[in-house]
């Protein structure tokens, strides 16, 4: 970022050798301009972007379950950064899948969870577009993706439409169910039916990994589930009991 400025500033001044070269006030105003934009972006970004930094995808351990962590970022820095991993991921699979030196010598599956915010279907992001990239071609290079969200109507119906598979839970809203209904051949009226009536953690699964579509009830996390709603009526409780100890 450093170096790129001083070029541009470089170029409007006028004592330079290419400064001299290009000349007139619309030079000026457009290389300040740009120098204006660069600032914005060291500003908003610059507490997460470091030039020389290796792809974050080099921190992907094989054989383990890895976390990016997104809850404390804005959508715009999340789109920053969640379209570098998949971008990165997608290049060097197709450089393993040729033989050619890979960051990713191993197949991966990426998991997005809340996906509407970053694949939106009235939102165009970077990763909206790498999303879709993958879901189209990245079987081929021993990429796959999962796309989770609760709000399917907000979900890009082309990616949508992409997934071999899907794991539908209990859905209400009739615009959901219609989303779902459209971007997939296999989703009958009747099994449309049969989802506002289904039970916490049972679900309909329809797609390749399965002959004919499957009524399921998936077994409850045995593990601490982070994302529940905070006890507001524990927590007040407990504030109220310290207020009458004083």
């Amino acid at each position: 970022m450093k170096r790129l400025k001083e070029t541009i500033e470089s170029i409007a001044d006028p004592e330079t050798e290419i400064g001299q070269k290009i000349k007139g006030k619309a030079r000026e105003d457009s290389l300040f301009e740009v120098l204006n934009k660069l600032e914005d972006v060291e500003f908003e970004l610059g507490h997460i972007i470091k030039l020389g930094v290796p792809p974050l995808i080099e921190n992907i351990k094989p054989g383990m379950v890895n976390v990016f962590d997104f809850s404390e970022l804005d959508e715009d820095v999340a789109d920053a950064i969640a379209s570098n991993i998949l971008r990165w991921a997608l290049e060097e699979r197709k450089k393993a899948v040729r033989g050619d030196s890979s960051r990713l010598p191993f197949p991966l599956l990426i998991v997005i969870e809340e996906a509407h915010i970053l694949a939106g279907e009235r939102r165009n992001t970077e990763s909206k577009y790498y999303i879709a990239r993958i879901a189209r071609e990245g079987r081929k290079f021993g990429l796959g993706i999962t796309v989770v969200t609760q709000r399917p109507k907000g979900l890009d119906r082309e990616i949508l439409s992409q997934m071999n598979n899907m794991i539908i839970l209990k859905l209400v809203e009739p615009e959901d169910q219609k989303h779902v209904q459209r971007a997939s051949e296999s989703l009958s009226q009747e099994l449309m039916d049969y989802l506002p009536g289904l039970n916490p953690g049972e679900a309909i699964i329809i797609g390749n990994m399965t002959r004919i579509p499957l009524l399921v009830k998936i077994d409850r996390a045995e593990e601490k589930i982070e994302g529940n709603d905070i006890d507001v009526i524990g927590q007040w409780e407990e504030i109220l009991k310290e207020d009458r100890g004083k």
